[in-house]
């Protein structure tokens, strides 16, 4: 039986560090929540006893003052919003490398098409308007590669500048 006291008292000041650790990256919601459980807890001695311990014994009330202490921080709004800025900010730059991917392939392919093209047809007037289709689609998708590229240059600027922080 002293063993499994150690082993919860260990869990439970592990527990405590991890939470003591991340409450900044912590949704405000589940702050409120913790609180609200915390505090229904500490009125509803009930609610303990059917777990199998008393809200007033000594491991409970050691425990709970240093939550308490921990979920009465003030919320760093700052760091919660850098952290969800800096997640959107990779998730637009992954957007952005497979748009770059699929543009590069795009072009890959209308210039292998145009190749074919020149070589198989013999009708000057048909290949000429058919190729001329091709390079312009070719030209669109050139653009389209440089408009991304910038884009995710700049996405790659600000996700650097928000994880120096």
């Amino acid at each position: 039986m002293p063993n499994t006291q150690l082993f919860n008292q260990i869990l439970e000041q592990y527990s405590f560090s991890v939470a003591h650790h991340c409450i900044n990256s912590v949704s405000p919601d589940t702050q409120s929540e913790l609180i609200a459980f915390i505090n229904h807890i500490d009125n509803n001695p009930d609610t303990t006893e059917l777990i199998g311990i008393s809200a007033t014994s000594e491991p409970i009330q050691e425990i709970a003052s240093p939550w308490q202490e921990v979920l009465n921080e003030p919320v760093n709004w700052h760091s919660v919003h850098t952290q969800w800025l800096v997640g959107v900010t990779r998730q637009r730059t992954k957007r952005h490398q497979r748009y770059i991917t699929h543009l590069e392939e795009t072009i890959r392919t209308t210039e292998h098409r145009i190749n074919e093209l020149k070589a198989s047809l013999a009708s000057e007037d048909s290949q000429s308007n058919l190729l001329r289709w091709y390079e312009q689609n070719r030209d669109n998708y050139h653009r389209y590669l440089l408009a991304a590229q910038q884009v995710h240059q700049a996405s790659l600027q600000q996700l650097s500048s928000l994880e120096n922080h």
